[in-house]
This record gives C-alpha cells, structure tokens and sequence, in this order.
C-alpha cells in the first residue's frame, strides 16, 4: 500500500458516485506499483446482462478491453467469480481456464494473471484482475497486498450504492407536497418546537393525541405547562444551549391533573446563522413499552438468542483483527500504523463489552457457580497490578499491602474480572499520567480493597444509581457514555456471590473511591 495512506486512498469521497470510476482507479494504479505488474483491472457482475463487466481497467489495451463483456463461466475471471476464490496463474499458456479470446481481440498479450473475488458481505460481486507481474511470479505476499485492496474496493462500491438508493429515497420525498409536513404528521412521536422564550410555536397530530388536546390549546402555551418536572424543562433548555442537544431523557406529560404519560425525550436546538432560534422536542410514548419491558427482557435473557449473538459477532471481529495485521506489515512506519492502532484497539474494546454482555446474561441467568478457594490477596493483586502496568503505560499505579500475608475465600476468576473492571473504569474516567491507587487494609473481621483514581468523579445525584442496570453517565471530558451500563451491576452480582461487598465514595471534579470488603480468614494469616 502507498507510503501516505490518507492521502492515497481518500474513503471520504467513497459516497461521491459520480467520482468513482476516478477514485477505482487511483485504488487500481497504486495496487498495481505495489504489486510490481503490467496492467489491472476490475469487473463486476451486471444483473441486467447476466456478465462480468470491466468497470475500470489500466495498461496499454485499456480502452479496447473495456468494451468486452464476460460470461460468468468464461476465463480466469469466471472462474474466479463462480468458486469465490482467488487464482495464481503463473503460465496462461498451460492453463485450461484461460481464455484466449480477449488477447486475439484487443492484442494484448497475456502471460500471468493474479485474480480476486470482491465480495459483499458472502456475495461475490466482480473480480479484481491483476495481469503480467514484471519480475518472477505472484506470490502469497502479492496476494494479501491485492486482498487488502479488494476489502477497500468493495466498501467503496458499497458506500456508492447506498449512496445511490438514498439519492433515490430523497429524491421521492421531494416530489412530495409539502414533505416535512407530511414527514412530521406521519410520525408516531410527538413532534414540537418552542422559541427562546419556552413557548410552543409548532407541533404534530402525535403530540395532540398524547396531551388529548387540539392543536390551538397547545400553540403558545409555555412548554412548562404540560411536563410535570419543571428540572425536566431545566435540563432539555441548558443541555440544548450548552451542547446543542439532549438524548433519552426520561419524564412525564401532564395530561391533567391526575394523568400523566411517560415519555422518553430527545430535542436538538435550531441553529440559523450560529445563533440559536428555538428547540425541537421528540417525545416517544413508553406507556405500553413500559409494561411490555420487563417481559421482553426476560425472554431474551432466559432464551439463547442473545449468547448464540454475541458469539457470532467475535468470529468476524477476528477476521478484521487479521485483515488489519496483514495490512499494518505492508505498509511502513510513517506514521499510518497509528490509524491502524486504533482500529485494533476500538475491536478490542469491542469484543471485551460482548464479554461482559455474556457475563451478564449468565448473572441474569444466575449461573455464575462460585466454588470459593483460599486465595493470598498479596501476590494476586501483585500479578494483577503488574499485568496493567504492562497494558496501560500512560498511567502510573501503586500497590500498597500489609506486612501480613493475607488470605480470603473467594473465587479467583470472579474477584480478578471485578478487580479489571474497577480499574478498567479509573482508566476511562482519567487523563493520561494519572495515578490509580490500590492498597489493602485489614480491618477487624474483615479486608478492605481500596481503588482510588483522580479521575473526573461522579456527581452526587448519580451516585445512588450507579449499581442499577443499563444506567450509562456521561463522561464530561469527551462528551460521551463509556460502557454499556452493566459493569458495576455485574461487579456487585459476583461480590455478593463471593460474600464481599462494594462501597464507592466519589467527587465531582476530584475522583473515585471503590471499597470492596471481603471476610478475613483469620487462620491463615502469617508474617511476611
């Protein structure tokens, strides 16, 4: 792949249809330098005419080539297109499956031929042909290059198609009279907008039938007037000034004075010329969701369909995981490894949050078995505590234990997965540099495990909430909600399991206490 990656191969202008024949063959030039070849080309199959079409190709014969069309079961390029597989031909005078009709055409001449299926999810769409290597033969390395491209190629071709369909989407819903009308009238969720002074200046047929109120009995009224949580309105308004938007907020519609509707809320502030001019409110009723709720979650959690998931998604992460090293050696170290760095690192966080998806699904399930051991509190978090200054070197972590050597009954599997999790928490909420704080302290009949950050804390009205499932708090230093909500529910789950509790102290701005409290073992207590 080119030295400059960025500048090579530019996915931004991946929805840009009508430059990509351009952007297919600045792809199809640099594959061909890296690979060291004559010419290249590219064809994908035409439903319309049942035959391989050459979309784009390069080297001397090119404008000839390009008005040939193939059969799906002709040449190299069929054969490639009907297995799926890819083809080394080092010799296409001693090759069967070679056909020469295109030499005898154009007058080019044929000599090896290297061919790739593009593929589409597990549909093969056209095949990348690369022709003539110009010093010895194809190799396997040739081939992971011209892989890597073809994966580059086919999100490209897939980027552009949707980009087609929704060219055409928009173009119907511009056909219409009056779309955004008919758009928000046909919405299930109430639709309204207020001005800077809080009154409402529109709203949809959805929102009259929440309030169960006519249109003109809801138009100029302040927006305070028909939420029953004046903090509500407090926190939709500055969320919408400071950050321009506020997602899933939880809340009431005042009906009247006795009813009221659940709803969850999403608005966006209406910017013109920097300058805000109002907010849009979505409310979506939870009324009958609510009650449907907990039964979904049951039958999900009890059945085996989220597990039989979740372990379906690991398989292709690792594919990607793969594709990325195979891509990461053949490029150098300019500085683009990084880009790659990142992605490794977001599928590695990615396959951890499936894992404590499935541990979680095991808790609901309640089949974690404990079976508890003696475990020498000194030397395992020792190991733990090395293990992620080897990981997270950008932060510093200290180790304080006793002068006894301390022993507990637990289950060494369940306590290292919540002792991970906490740290893995003061890593997230932290800056780079920061200092992570474990010591033991023993303590009557019992030894208190302190993890302390110096991270961002947590403010007081989110502390009581911090064990409750699916409950994700923003983090204000990106802006963001780390985790999937179940971390700390899990921690706790397995502490109780193992007869220890979990405590957290925290301050907004100043950082992070956890206490984990196991029971003593008093008879196996020694000096060190």
């Amino acid at each position: 792949m080119s030295d400059n990656l960025e500048n090579t191969i530019d996915l931004n202008r991946a929805g840009e249809a009508l430059k990509l024949p351009f952007l297919l063959e600045e792809i199809l030039v640099q594959m061909q330098e890296k690979v060291g070849c004559g010419a290249s080309s590219l064809l994908l199959f035409d439903d319309e005419v049942k035959k391989l079409v050459f979309k784009v190709t390069t080297g001397t014969k090119r404008g000839e080539i390009k008005k040939l069309r193939i059969d799906s079961d002709e040449g190299v390029a069929g054969w490639v297109f009907r297995k799926g597989e890819p083809l080394l031909v080092t010799n296409t005078e001693s090759d069967e499956r070679f056909s020469k009709r295109f030499d005898e055409s154009t007058g080019f001449i044929t000599r090896s031929i290297m061919a790739i299926p593009l593929l589409l999810g597990d549909k093969v769409i056209g095949v990348l042909e690369l022709l003539n290597k110009k010093h010895g033969n194809f190799t396997k390395e040739d081939l992971n290059i011209v892989q890597s491209f073809a994966s580059i190629v086919s999100v490209v071709i897939e980027n552009v198609e949707l980009y087609k369909h929704l060219r055409i989407l928009v173009d119907k819903v511009k056909n219409l009279e009056n779309y955004q009308e008919v758009l928000l009238e046909s919405l299930t969720d109430g639709v309204m907008s207020i001005n800077d002074k809080k009154q409402i200046v529109s709203c949809n047929k959805s929102i009259e039938i929440m309030l169960k109120r006519d249109k003109d009995k809801i138009i100029s009224k302040d927006i305070s007037d028909f939420f029953e949580s004046q903090e509500s309105v407090k926190k939709i308004i500055e969320d919408c000034h400071s950050r321009g938007k506020i997602k899933s907020l939880f809340g009431y519609l005042k009906i009247d004075e006795k009813n009221r509707v659940p709803v969850a809320i999403d608005a966006s502030a209406i910017l013109y010329n920097s300058r805000n001019e109002g907010i849009v409110i979505v409310v979506r009723n939870l009324e009958s969701r609510l009650n449907q709720e907990e039964m979904k979650r049951e039958i999900i959690v009890r059945s085996d369909l989220a597990c039989n998931l979740s372990h379906e998604f690991n398989t292709p992460l690792t594919s990607i995981q793969s594709g990325i090293q195979i891509i990461k050696r053949s490029i150098n170290e300019d500085g683009n490894v990084k880009y790659f760095n990142i992605i490794n690192d977001n599928v590695e966080l990615l396959k951890e949050r499936i894992k404590i998806f499935l541990d979680y699904l095991k808790a609901e399930k309640d089949e974690w078995e404990v079976n508890p051991q003696k475990m020498v509190v000194n030397s395992f978090l020792i190991e733990i505590i090395n293990s992620f200054k080897d990981k997270f070197p950008n932060y510093k972590f200290i180790l304080s234990l006793p002068d006894l050597m301390i022993n507990i009954y637990a289950n060494k599997d369940q306590t290292k997965k919540v002792i991970e999790m906490i740290l893995k928490n003061a890593i997230q909420y932290s800056k780079k540099g920061s200092i992570i704080e474990t010591r033991v302290v023993p303590n009557g009949n019992l030894i208190n495990l302190y993890i302390k950050d110096h991270g961002c804390g947590i403010s007081s009205r989110n502390i009581e909430n911090l064990f409750h499932k699916f409950k994700r708090f923003s983090d204000p230093l990106t802006e963001t909600s780390g985790g999937l909500g179940i971390e700390l529910w899990l921690a706790k789950y397995l502490l109780e399991k193992n007869n220890a509790k979990i405590k957290i102290r925290s301050k907004e701005g100043k950082g992070t206490v956890v206490r984990i409290s196991f029971k003593k073992c008093k008879d196996i207590m020694v000096s060190t």
